[in-house]
């Protein structure tokens, strides 16, 4: 069960983390919407 939780929360930060990277490229037109995206992936693992 452990292992399940620890993996669970890795794929969080993982998806927080490319939000994150997404919303900092200017050059992606929509940008806004895969940050969004990612972010509630991340709030939805927690």
């Amino acid at each position: 069960m452990a292992e399940i939780k620890q993996n669970l929360v890795d794929k969080s930060v993982e998806a927080f983390i490319m939000g994150l990277e997404i919303y900092n490229k200017p050059t992606i037109k929509y940008r806004i919407e895969g940050f969004s995206f990612l972010y509630a992936m991340h709030g939805n693992s927690c």
